[in-house]
């Protein structure tokens, strides 16, 4: 669902639910109609021209009539301390009871309430980092956009479809009511208490659980972690142990950290990638001295870079499938393949593959067998049992994807073709949309270490060589850290493997392979010519038997017309025949060359007619033309001296 729809399918619920809603301005809190909050209605009919696809509006939600929301500032960096002074104030009164709960895109919380009471209208500040709003009031409702782009969500446990709208307390009632600052004072600023060796993994690890539990993501705890290792632990711990602590921390679901998910209006998790705040986005820029210096590592050395995106491309009946197929075998037994360095060892491997192609049991399980797979360490999908549909949405980008790759944890993973786990809605001839689909991959890759091999198809079209060969999309050749093409070569039934593309090492020597009746790949040498080499040899190849028949043709015409003739009437007669203007070109060019032809013109400047005669070998006597044959001095008009060429 797009987020225009979920804005609209939101409003729509609150209204359903008696909850008075209005549009505010696209990651804004400020009202987009004219009487702000006092234009919130329940009517599906306004509801749906506000929300009509035009605009992003954020979910404006009227407070007041029956609903009284807390809302808890909290940004420490800005002084904002609103969740410590509502654990101290729960600490005196008692805790808040189980009511809805949003995680506002701004990194606070609103508690919903139900309270009639008109007297509670706008309070700002009645406790340090505590409003309230009630009659002639609004907050912004999830799924709407903050302005640093995190949406607002209902926390797991405690949205409207699953939590009962609890009463306000009276005690909160009483204190929002009179506005005294019967809460802690404003919190003062103290040295920040260091913490010593032997204790500081146990203080983030703390921490890091605090800040999942009130909703933060991986990458928020990350940074909070970061700045307070920095100014409290003596010495600070190493970067990697802390991002190890966050991401122990972001095991639990967000909300708690026993359980429940962040949702979004409808109860439905959606996990964000947005920032928790402006700081936890400027924490990841960082001086090159923080970074750590890494080599490429390799599956296939050389040839496939691990954790990347790497392509395969070749035409039709290549041979791809065996390649890969060649590559998964040897990579799953922990044999070599044709592209290893001689007495290159490895481990077996995990592996998977996904192709839309070819049938698993028909053709794919035989194939691997013979090629000496460890079935084992091979899992591919079974889209034959797949009755449900459920790998219908195995696209690229998506979150099934995401959780499929991050389950098997495999070190490769084919996908078979690339048309066939592209996104319906994706326009793989738009520029950048396939970039923005596959990007994924290469987070997934970083992560756990899996590398994507994509397989596509290229193009006929004459005279492309590298990116412009890659078909469909050229976002495939850009995003790839390796490109490998394929094709014949001239001599018959030998393929070459050509490294087109190479991010992490130059260019590897071609390699020259057979495919046996089995389907086995064989070796058969190296090579440096390149893809653009081999399809431009293989376009003179094709052309060359054509071009010697024109050669041909143009020597018996000639001999049959007495050995010359104008050149239009040659061209005439030859395209007649079949042959193309630049077979014929080339062909011409290629007897003048040889000393076969020569040419030469008759009559006046103006009207000057070129003609093409064969030049008689030494001894050669041409045979007498039959009456009435046509030459090149059949015609009218004074003639000047024939000049040859």
């Amino acid at each position: 669902m797009s987020h225009i729809a979920r804005l609209c399918a939101a409003a729509r619920w609150y209204a359903k639910h008696c909850l008075r809603v209005f549009p505010c301005k696209p990651r804004d809190k400020v009202p987009a109609t004219a009487h702000g909050c006092k234009d919130a209605t329940t009517d599906p009919a306004q509801i749906a021209a506000w929300w009509d696809g035009t605009y992003l509006y954020n979910v404006g939600l009227a407070t007041g009539g029956g609903v009284v929301v807390l809302d808890v500032d909290i940004n420490h960096s800005a002084g904002k301390y609103g969740d410590e002074t509502l654990a101290e104030l729960e600490a005196q009164h008692g805790p808040l009871p189980e009511t809805w709960m949003c995680l506002t895109g701004g990194g606070g919380v609103h508690y919903y309430f139900a309270c009639d009471d008109p007297a509670l209208t706008v309070g700002t500040g009645f406790a340090p980092g505590l409003d309230y709003r009630g009659a002639g009031g609004y907050v912004v409702a999830p799924p709407s956009l903050h302005a640093n782009g995190r949406s607002y969500e209902w926390e797991a446990a405690h949205t409207p479809a699953n939590t009962a709208l609890a009463p306000l307390p009276d005690w909160l009632h009483s204190l929002m009511l009179e506005g005294r600052k019967q809460a802690p004072r404003t919190r003062t600023e103290a040295a920040p208490e260091k913490v010593q060796e032997g204790g500081r993994n146990d203080t983030l690890y703390r921490l890091a659980c605090s800040l999942r539990g009130k909703g933060l993501g991986e990458a928020g705890i990350t940074a909070a972690l970061l700045a307070e290792n920095r100014e409290r632990c003596v010495p600070p711990l190493p970067v990697a142990e802390v991002e190890k602590i966050a991401k122990s921390a972001g095991r639990y679901e967000r909300g708690s950290t026993e359980g429940g998910h962040a949702l979004n209006w409808d109860g439905t998790a959606e996990p964000s990638h947005r920032a928790d705040s402006p700081d936890q986005l400027f924490s990841l820029f960082k001086p090159l001295s923080e970074y750590q210096e890494e080599e490429a590592e390799w599956i296939v050395p050389g040839w496939i870079p691990k954790g990347q995106i790497s392509l395969i491309a070749a035409d039709g009946g290549i041979g791809k499938t065996t390649l890969w197929c060649h590559i998964i075998a040897a990579l799953s037994s922990g044999s070599a393949c044709i592209l290893d360095p001689p007495g290159f060892t490895r481990e077996p491997m995990k592996i998977t593959f996904m192709t839309t192609e070819d049938s698993v049991r028909k053709k794919l399980h035989k194939k691997l067998r013979l090629a000496g797979a460890n079935m084992n360490n091979i899992i591919t999908p079974d889209f034959a049992m797949d009755r449900a549909g459920l790998l219908r949405s195995l696209n690229f980008g998506t979150e099934e994807m995401d959780m499929v790759l991050r389950y098997l944890k495999p070190v490769l993973c084919i996908f078979d073709p690339v048309q066939g786990f592209t996104p319906p809605k994706v326009n793989m001839g738009s520029r950048n949309e396939m970039r923005d689909c596959m990007a994924p991959l290469i987070s997934i890759g970083e992560d756990i270490g899996t590398t994507a091999l994509v397989v596509c198809h290229t193009n006929k079209r004459r005279g492309a060589y590298g990116r412009d060969r890659i078909a469909d999309s050229a976002d495939l050749w850009d995003i790839s850290r390796s490109v490998m093409m394929a094709g014949f070569t001239e001599d018959k039934g030998v393929r070459y493997l050509s490294n087109e593309k190479n991010n992490y090492a130059p260019l590897q020597e071609t390699v020259l392979f057979t495919i046996d009746a089995d389907g086995q790949i064989h070796k058969e040498g190296t090579s440096w010519k390149r893809d653009r080499e081999y399809v431009q040899g293989a376009e003179i190849s094709k052309a060359a038997p054509v071009r010697e028949d024109c050669k041909a043709f143009i020597l018996q015409t000639l001999e049959e017309a007495g050995g010359a003739m104008p050149t239009a009437t040659l061209e005439e007669t030859a395209k007649a025949a079949g042959y193309s203007f630049a077979s014929m070109k080339r062909a011409k060019r290629e007897l003048k060359a040889e000393g076969t032809i020569k040419y030469f013109h008759t009559g006046a400047p103006k009207d000057r007619i070129w003609h093409i005669q064969l030049v008689p070998a030494p001894g050669q006597v041409f045979k007498e033309c039959i009456e009435d044959t046509p030459t090149p001095f059949d015609e009218d008009g004074t003639s000047s001296i024939p000049e040859v060429v």
